[in-house]
């Protein structure tokens, strides 16, 4: 099986399923699978096979190895470690063209990287299927050097991996991240910049830092559960209320871009930019997003280099390079480097720009701007009616590449 733990997921999956737990634990919701690229993935994987996959995760359980390595991350609360000691997949549809789970949010949350993880291993298995594993290996790992000598001749380059959602293969993800750490131990490359990952499984496996921000998935919720426009246009912050009263400081990166990140950002409270470590750019305009933070907590007189923006949008080595070069001075600037790192084999590989988004909570139509317009998602109608309230204007309209 592709799958063989729960743990094989990113941690802030955990981290919203708390909060989740906390706020929402009876709320409805429906989770769609989104290709948002032009290629007809079901055409090229076995049903059969991708059926079997799905159902074999519903068979997994947290083992008591689980639960204590989570226990020892001091995240997370009893209560919730009780929860998943009983935990199980719900039950999912396999449609012509997408998958469907239909559930309470607690239950449902966990399938969006599971099922993201078996399209895209499964695609991926089809699209090499003549060619011979330790070929692809081979490539894959060097590659991987080449990227990693280009970011360690510049000190201080801090990635984490994030690319578990759309990686070639669970097999891949694992190597390469042994790679990494054992070019650096062989002093083949002038340090690791792979300093963490988001995967609690490989984090366990290779004594990581397991590293993870918030998803649009707590602005899609807490959407469905709003009863007038004056609640949507507060509910960004509200999200940032309970987060705080769950996680202290190192856990707190915002993610404001569900409505589009330059009204949610105009209108935060001050103080949020004090009790937050920061913000994540996942859409758009690194520019405009960087700048507009920049200013905020200059007009704040806040120390920007004490905070940070995660860049985790599109991301190659020259971009992470470019990022670095320019913002680093101004402020701290780790990378969430996803498909890129996880799904690059050339000849042979890239990745699918696929998603698995929250379309329903609460029995409402849920949808999310985004600053990049070709990443918005929902009813027609419904971003319309997002757009006005917001006031957004983003212009930004380029196919995504992950």
């Amino acid at each position: 099986m592709i799958f063989e733990s729960l743990l094989d997921t990113d941690v802030y999956k955990f981290k919203m399923l708390q909060w989740i737990l906390k706020h929402h634990k009876n709320v409805e919701v429906e989770w769609e699978f989104i290709n948002r690229s032009s290629v007809d993935i079901f055409s090229m994987i076995d049903k059969g096979l991708l059926r079997e996959e799905l159902q074999g995760c519903r068979q997994l359980y947290f083992t008591d190895n689980d639960i204590n390595y989570l226990r020892s991350l001091k995240i997370y609360r009893e209560w919730f470690l009780e929860f998943l000691k009983s935990f199980k997949l719900p039950e999912f549809q396999l449609e012509d063209n997408t998958i469907r789970i239909i559930s309470t949010a607690p239950y449902a949350s966990l399938w969006e990287t599971f099922v993201l993880g078996i399209v895209s291993e499964l695609y991926n298995r089809e699209l090499s299927k003549n060619i011979n594993p330790n070929q692809i290996r081979a490539i894959a790992r060097t590659a991987l050097l080449v990227k990693l000598y280009d970011l360690s001749c510049i000190s201080g380059i801090q990635v984490t991996d994030f690319g578990g959602r759309r990686r070639f293969s669970r097999e891949n993800q694992d190597d390469l991240l042994h790679n990494s750490i054992d070019s650096a131990t062989k002093k083949i490359i002038h340090y690791n910049p792979i300093v963490a990952t988001s995967n609690v499984f490989f984090a366990r496996k290779y004594n990581l830092p397991v590293v993870g921000t918030m998803a649009h998935e707590c602005d899609l919720l807490k959407q469905g559960c709003c009863d007038t426009d004056e609640e949507l246009l507060r509910s960004p912050y509200t999200v940032m209320d309970e987060w705080e009263r769950l996680y202290n400081y190192d856990h707190r990166v915002c993610l404001p871009d569900t409505y589009g990140s330059h009204y949610v950002i105009d209108n935060m409270p001050d103080e949020k930019f004090w009790n937050w470590q920061g913000f994540r750019w996942d859409s758009g305009d690194s520019d405009c997003f960087t700048n507009q933070i920049l200013c905020r907590y200059n007009r704040l007189d806040i120390i920007s280099t004490d905070h940070l923006i995660t860049y985790s949008d599109n991301l190659n080595v020259p971009l992470m390079l470019h990022l670095y070069e320019k913002y680093n001075k101004y402020i701290d600037t780790p990378f969430g480097w996803g498909g890129n790192f996880t799904n690059d084999i050339p000849g042979i590989s890239k990745p699918i720009s696929m998603v698995m988004k929250l379309v329903k909570s609460n029995g409402r139509d849920v949808a999310k701007l985004s600053d990049n317009r070709k990443k918005a998602t929902g009813k027609a109608e419904v971003v319309e009616h997002l757009k006005q309230i917001f006031h957004y204007d983003v212009n930004y309209n380029y196919d995504p590449t992950y």
